[in-house]
């Protein structure tokens, strides 16, 4: 039994290794093999990394998936279904495509918003947007999928940004999204 207990737990491990040691991908604009880079300084042991950022309008890739950024609005919400004073909801309007010849998953929690404090927040569950939000669910090969992710985020921020992270575990696979 211990044999057992300590092979799932070795095999776990494993994975959970290898699944960070995987390829750095921060996405690249359909059509062209950059977007805009923003070049940010890291500590004298490790190189230089260039960070991605793209617009509303382009078509990311990332993996198998083509994330495109279709428009965005917003609302100061409905009677009783309000942000916080200052504030108001950032509605994004998403089409994903699966480029890829295996199925892939989609789902709202993997975008986040990054405002022009540095202050990065979870999408925000209201009703706004219940007729277009983004469910969950798996996407087969050449298919396609649009909805909304809705965010509250301060009032008359222009520096607001996009951010898609479809696997948890490896930190550097995100694609940034100018939305203004």
């Amino acid at each position: 039994m211990k044999k057992k207990v300590l092979f799932s737990a070795l095999l776990t491990c494993g994975m959970l290794l290898s699944a960070c040691s995987l390829e750095t991908d921060t996405g690249s604009k359909v059509g062209e093999e950059n977007g805009k880079e923003v070049k940010t300084e890291k500590p004298a042991e490790k190189k230089e990394q260039v960070k991605k950022v793209f617009n509303v309008g382009d078509k990311v890739k990332l993996g198998n998936a083509v994330i495109t950024v279709t428009k965005v609005e917003t609302s100061k919400g409905v009677e009783f279904d309000t942000p916080k004073k200052g504030n108001i909801f950032e509605i994004v309007h998403i089409k994903i495509e699966n480029n890829g010849k295996e199925n892939i998953d989609y789902n709202p929690f993997y975008f986040q918003l990054k405002n022009s404090n540095g202050q990065i927040s979870d999408t925000t569950i209201t009703t706004v947007d219940q007729d277009t939000a983004l469910q969950s669910g798996e996407l087969a090969s050449g298919g396609k999928v649009e909805g909304t992710v809705t965010f509250e985020a301060p009032e008359n921020d222009k520096k607001l940004q996009l951010i898609y992270q479809p696997n948890m575990f490896i930190e550097n696979q995100t694609v940034t999204i100018n939305l203004q």
